[in-house]
């Protein structure tokens, strides 16, 4: 089977992180320094490694800080900055940002990912993945001890995701939504435009209908919403970088 790979990506870097102010202050979560180096330049390495040409980075808290620091290019990789002017969620963040692609024709899938979250994936396995299922979105999930905080994720035995449980219902171990989306162009064009959408609360089950493809990823997981998290994510990086 022919794939696809993708080419461009949207990062999702427009939340004040609100948690994280106590021990992050004066600058946006993306830009909060992780192993010596801010935590979207983790990222943004990880998506060179995969070969994504060019990078759609959602703004809104303190964009000026994010484009001063990274400017045009990063690892390689041209940076193209959209700024949210009121808070439009992270549905409608990335509606808007799905109209500066360079291609936004459904030939190759796009890469949708949180800016607060990082998870070890297998590129290459994740695409395969992606194309034998012929779904129009596939979703990255991993498994974690107490699914509590992040909201469970169920499939069925083909790996075609079924359910989203909203955070707090459930305890202990499961699958979880990682943060990171392949998804056909022109499912994003339906989005509402212009509104405040949340895509894990709005968009996501209403695109269970048309089938959502889960890719388990045993790499990795760390976000770092929470002072606690954060500090966590210290170790995940130091020894590679």
């Amino acid at each position: 089977m022919r794939i696809n790979y993708p080419e461009e990506a949207i990062v999702l870097c427009g939340g004040k992180g609100t948690r994280l102010q106590p021990v992050v202050k004066d600058v946006p979560k993306p830009l909060a320094q992780v192993s010596g180096k801010p935590f979207l330049e983790h990222l943004m390495r990880q998506l060179s490694g995969w070969k994504i040409k060019h990078v759609l980075l959602s703004t809104g808290y303190l964009a000026d800080k994010i484009e001063a620091h990274f400017g045009s290019r990063c690892h390689g990789v041209g940076i193209t900055y959209v700024r949210e002017e009121a808070p439009l969620g992270t549905g409608g963040a990335m509606r808007l940002a799905s109209t500066f692609l360079n291609n936004a024709s459904d030939e190759k899938p796009v890469i949708a990912m949180n800016g607060d979250s990082y998870c070890h994936v297998d590129f290459a396995a994740a695409c395969s993945c992606h194309a034998q299922s012929r779904l129009p979105a596939t979703i990255i999930l991993t498994r974690v001890p107490d699914v509590s905080r992040y909201g469970a994720v169920e499939v069925n035995g083909d790996g075609t995701v079924i359910s989203f449980e909203e955070k707090g219902k459930r305890t202990g171990p499961g699958l979880i939504n990682a943060g990171i989306y392949f998804i056909k162009p022109s499912l994003l064009t339906e989005i509402p435009e212009g509104r405040t959408v949340s895509f894990e609360r709005d968009v996501l089950p209403n695109w269970l209908e048309g089938g959502i493809n889960g890719f388990v990823s045993d790499g990795t997981f760390i976000d770092i919403g929470t002072p606690e998290s954060y500090q966590s994510a210290q170790s995940v990086f130091s020894d590679s970088d």
